[in-house]
């Protein structure tokens, strides 16, 4: 590809404009969606302060002796040419061959295993016996050194097919099903153990391959049958095909047995020189039919199939990885460190366990368990694009990478950017190192003119590293630079939270967990929210070529920004999210429930004098605003528990059905009456208000980190601001409290929650008495209803009663409920009330008492 024969500096250059391309897509969204946030001076991982922080972070893990370099096998990605985390993986069903061989053991070895069988002599004409093994990677058979078992299994040796055969006798049904035969007779049979040290021969390969670099390995030791505790018998044949060059586990048993590190694959995944000729320059997704068919010729192949697996592929390129050996930088997970005995695994486990906050909970286990598992980590990639890891190479291939000479690039980044790797000169680029200081320099680098001789590393930092050591640039260093980071430079870490998909307790939780323990001995972060993926609403994944995705620059323009926030407040993060249109449409219906509740409050609030207070008695607990004020407190109190417990959710359902019954269902269908029709003076009208300003400031102010739009509009209008006012926000302001909406007198009276019990029974009477007569209002009517101990009803105003359910008069007293029929009265023509005061006054119009005093007749 292009990229291939590109200058590095070059690939940066095109990757810096198009991360700022999408930099500013994705502020120009966040911005859109009124996410608070210093969008004047923002933190990018390119940054030069970013890359000199991170580069610290990785000098202070060096100077902990934590960071090595070794080649061992690590995901390889063809495509793009690097290693990669597992974090960088996706894994998707793909095709692949399984193949089961034939080991044959060699001469020397054979009365050995004949010894071990109990057997005298080979069979006449027999050839000689064979391991069996299985592999699902036939292309990594060329790189094979060692055949391992597990040292207490059984084996059984067989005659299959017309040879000698090695395996576990609990696999000996199974194979033998592979090819449809029956199960023969087993000669004898043994412990792993015993097995141990027998040679074979390797079927395609006559000359063991060159030691590539492994410590005190050995050539003598190669083409044997070691153990291995990880052998099982799920599958296969119970013995394992071995290659330390191509296998995690396979490396450390070659390390055990002092084998070479064995990788006949170049990066681009062809075989190079040391393979067989008919391999070399081969491709190895070409190679597994050429190895079979080399098999089958030489009488090596028992059985070939086909099958289906979920298999590692490279998250950006889409294709298939293969593990392949190769010099990389780690950082040790198991490596005693400072004071720790145990290493960085087990501090990151203590850390998990006791001072992190896991919402959900179950976040822990899966944090613990990814802890449990991870190699060590593998921090180096072979990408132009990234931020270099600080090492120099000598002419003869040594290493110079010092905690001081990692903080001289680190210093030299943060003035110039990291391009300068590519740009300056090694000794210009350890300018401020101090060479003969330094005591973990090696000697040859202290030598006159060696810097001149310096040869600059091509590896990049996995971008895991940098991410992870966001907290250093941050929230220890002081991103901003300002007096108040400064000032107190550490008071920001350990950040509150971090936030992300669930993925990320592979990736970026884990990642950041590891440096901040290594360096400071705590987490960087005290509490983790894990939310789902976005799915399809019938569970799938959103594709663009499956037609079944969202387009969000549609979706804001035809819902708006506070929609899709309520959208995300209204579900439950835990799972899989599903998404579709018709799941907005609902949210923009709960909201727009929601805005016009605040915009009849508001309304309402016209003519009212915030400065002169309702003065609140004992006698208004049992008035229906005391009893609004306490269902307030009582909301007030739910949004501030949840917001700190992260329930979004609950808040986004409270805040909701709070407007929904509690305001549009009950008081202000009780209250608005008294808001129209009562003198505007008047003092129930005034308390009513007072209520009511009360109840909307702490609405908004609790709506506003879900829908901070409307929110901030709507604490304009509250203060009788203009919507262009810059000087006012609610955004300024903290969460409410509780207090902030009872009256001074305190709570409702505890009979309230009796009353709206017998409300119910008074509305059935009503709605039925309604059908009865034929009346089409509720103001046609009024009520009677017995006396009730619970709720000592004369405390309550009859007025508030009557409201509380539309009728024009409420009444205590009797036996049973009582609707009357009060048409024949005459009805105000101002409320429409029959309350038994109305008459004709001065002006000719037919009043109530209370609507002539309002309007002055």
């Amino acid at each position: 590809s292009k990229a291939l024969t590109m200058e590095p500096i070059e690939i940066r250059r095109l990757c810096h404009a198009y991360a700022e391309k999408q930099m500013a897509g994705q502020m120009t969204q966040m911005k859109r969606l009124l996410t608070l946030a210093d969008y004047a001076d923002p933190y990018f991982t390119m940054n030069p302060k970013f890359e000199q922080g991170t580069v610290e972070v990785f000098a202070q893990m060096v100077d902990k002796g934590l960071v090595f370099r070794q080649n061992k096998p690590v995901h390889w990605s063809i495509e793009n040419r690097t290693a990669l985390a597992e974090a960088e993986l996706e894994y998707q069903d793909r095709e692949d061959t399984s193949v089961y061989v034939w080991f044959e053991f060699a001469k020397e070895s054979v009365p050995g295993v004949l010894e071990e069988f109990g057997l005298a002599d080979l069979p006449a004409g027999a050839k000689p016996p064979a391991l069996m093994i299985w592999t699902t990677t036939p292309w990594t058979l060329p790189a094979n050194l060692a055949a391992a078992v597990h040292p207490s299994h059984v084996y059984a040796l067989v005659e299959l097919d017309g040879r000698l055969t090695v395996l576990a006798q609990e696999r000996l049904a199974a194979v033998c099903k592979q090819r449809g035969l029956e199960v023969p007779a087993i000669l004898g049979t043994t412990e792993g153990f015993n097995l141990k040290g027998l040679r074979y021969n390797h079927p395609f390969i006559t000359a063991c391959p060159a030691d590539t670099g492994a410590q005190n390995a050995s050539a003598d030791n190669v083409y044997t049958v070691v153990c291995a505790d990880y052998v099982t018998l799920e599958d296969g044949t119970g013995i394992v095909h071995t290659a330390p060059g191509h296998g995690t586990e396979d490396y450390q048993t070659g390390l055990r047995e002092k084998l070479p590190v064995y990788c006949p694959v170049r990066e681009n995944g062809t075989f190079d020189g040391t393979a067989p000729d008919w391999l070399q320059n081969q491709h190895v997704w070409k190679a597994n039919p050429m190895v079979v068919e080399r098999l089958k010729a030489s009488g090596h192949l028992y059985h070939m199939s086909k099958f289906m697996h979920s298999y590692p592929h490279d998250w950006r390129g889409k294709t298939p990885v293969i593990f392949r050996a190769t010099a990389q930088w780690f950082i040790g997970v198991d490596k005693a460190y400072g004071s720790e005995t145990q290493g960085l695994r087990f501090a990151a486990l203590r850390e998990t366990e006791d001072a992190i906050r896991f919402i959900p909970a179950w976040g822990k286990n899966r944090l613990r368990g990814m802890l449990d598992s991870r190699p060590d980590w593998c921090v180096s990639r072979q990408r132009a694009w990234g931020l270099p890891i600080p090492a120099f190479f000598s002419v003869d291939g040594e290493a110079l990478l010092t905690a001081a000479s990692a903080r001289a690039v680190a210093a030299a980044f943060g003035k110039h950017g990291s391009d300068a790797w590519y740009t300056q000169t090694p000794a210009q680029l350890l300018a401020g190192w101090d060479a003969e200081n330094d005591g973990q320099a090696p000697a040859w680098a202290k030598a006159p003119g060696a810097l001149e001789k310096l040869r600059r590393g091509n590896d990049t930092f996995d971008v895991w590293f940098e991410s992870g050591s966001s907290w250093n640039s941050v929230l220890r260093e002081g991103w901003r630079a300002k007096q108040a980071y400064s000032a107190q430079k550490d008071s920001a870490f350990p950040a509150d939270l971090y936030l992300e998909g669930s993925d990320q307790h592979r990736g970026w939780f884990q990642h950041s967990l590891l440096p901040a323990v290594a360096l400071h001995g705590k987490s960087p972060f005290k509490t983790v929210l894990t939310h789902g993926f976005m799915v399809d609403k019938n569970g799938h994944k959103m594709s663009k070529s499956d037609g079944n995705t969202i387009n969000v620059e549609d979706l804001m323009k035809t819902q708006g920004a506070d929609v899709c926030r309520w959208w995300v407040a209204s579900i439950n993060p835990e799972n899989d999210i599903k998404a579709d249109i018709s799941f907005f449409n609902l949210a923009g219906d709960e909201y727009r429930k929601v805005r016009n509740t605040i915009r009849f409050l508001l309304s309402v609030l016209d003519g009212f004098d915030a400065t002169k207070r309702y003065e609140w008695d004992e006698k208004d607990n049992a008035s229906i605003d005391a009893w609004i004020l306490t269902h307030s407190v009582k909301l007030t109190d739910e949004v501030r528990a949840a917001y700190a417990e992260f329930r979004f959710r609950d808040i986004s359902r409270a805040m909701f059905n709070f407007c929904n019954d509690t305001l549009s269902a009950v008081y202000l269908f009780a209250v608005k009456d008294r808001l129209y029709c009562d003198k505007s003076d008047s003092e129930r009208r005034l308390r009513t208000q007072d209520a009511i300003y009360r109840v909307t400031e702490s609405m908004i102010r609790l709506l506003a980190p879900i829908c901070p739009h409307t929110a901030d509009e709507a604490w304009l209008a509250f203060k009788g601001l203009p919507m262009d006012n810059l000087t006012e926000s609610v955004h300024l302001m903290t969460l409410p409290k509780g207090n902030c909406c009872r009256g001074i007198a305190g709570a409702a009276s505890p009979a309230w929650t009796r009353v709206m019990e017998l409300r119910d029974g008074w509305t059935k009477a009503i709605e039925d008495q309604k059908k009865t007569l034929g009346a089409e209002n509720p103001l046609d009517l009024g009520i009677t209803v017995p006396a009730d101990a619970k709720a000592d009803l004369a405390q309550f105003d009859a007025r508030d009663l009557a409201d509380l359910v539309g009728v024009s008069r409420f009444a205590v007293g009797g036996e049973a409920i009582v609707v009357a029929d009060l048409r024949g009265e005459p009805r105000c023509e101002r409320s429409w009330k029959r309350d038994g005061t109305v008459k004709a006054r001065s002006d000719g119009g037919m009043l109530s008492d209370r609507d002539a005093v309002a309007v002055g007749v």
